[in-house]
């Protein structure tokens, strides 16, 4: 599969749009005011989130880097995309690979529990259950 980081100016401009297509659903439908769209828009620009996009755009994905004083973790903040449990695992699966050869001892993701169910079997384990009280 064809993994694309939108780490250039000239790179965001070709493939941004159709990364953002696929990721608007799930930030309207899964994020609870976290972000929306021009945030995404605005991190990826300024370079403090990365998007990916794989398998001909079927798929896109948004993350940013988490320094922890024991780990490097990637923060997966959006993921989407069509055919996702196939594409899924070849892109992760190859995502994953960068990410070790990259120096990072983790990957992970804040997701509800119908998605916790879904990247279970491609290896991800709950660690932490989230909670929130409104100020």
């Amino acid at each position: 599969m064809k993994v694309v980081f939108l780490t250039t100016p000239e790179l965001r401009a070709e493939h941004w749009q159709q990364a953002r297509g696929l990721l608007g659903r799930v930030v309207d439908e899964a994020c609870h005011g976290e972000f929306d769209l021009a945030d995404l828009d605005q991190m990826v620009s300024d370079g403090s989130a990365i998007a990916v996009i794989g398998g001909e755009c079927q798929i896109a994905m948004v993350f940013e880097f988490v320094s922890y004083p024991r780990k490097q973790v990637i923060n997966i903040m959006a993921i989407a995309g069509s055919g996702l449990q196939q594409a899924a695992v070849t892109f992760l699966g190859v995502f994953r690979e960068w990410a070790a050869e990259s120096g990072f001892n983790e990957i992970e993701a804040c997701v509800s529990p119908a998605m916790a169910r879904f990247l279970q079997p491609i290896g991800f384990k709950h660690t932490y259950d989230l909670v929130r009280m409104p100020c």
